[in-house]
């Protein structure tokens, strides 16, 4: 029986670079939560989501490289979720891992003669 004790770790490797902020997809990965199962993630825009089999999406442990993708990110901030799950299953209490990451409008364009 293996239990998770430390949830996972989330970054990010675009944002916050302000660089990237414009572009419309945002990678998120995890590293940790020593699951065995493997994990729930969610991408919404709500601080306060939990993961769920029916609200998340199922990540194996041994996905390489851990991370996902989003395309087509609207402006706006954007939440990231996920809880670890381990032998024997994610109590009903347990707490996601969360991180925020917020997508800009694009800049506007300049007319030619500016």
């Amino acid at each position: 029986m293996n239990i998770v004790d430390q949830p996972p770790t989330l970054s990010s490797t675009t944002n916050p670079s302000p660089a990237l902020l414009h572009q419309p997809h945002r990678v998120m990965a995890w590293t940790g939560g020593n699951p065995t199962v493997g994990y729930y993630q969610l991408f919404d825009r709500y601080p306060s989501s939990r993961p769920t089999p029916q609200t998340g999406t199922f990540e194996p442990t041994n996905k390489n490289p851990a991370q996902v993708l989003f395309q087509k990110v609207t402006p706006g901030r954007w939440w990231f979720h996920m809880l670890a799950l381990d032998s024997m299953g994610t109590p009903p209490g347990a707490r996601p891992t969360t991180r925020w990451t917020s997508a800009r409008c694009p800049p506007p364009a300049r007319s030619p003669g500016r």
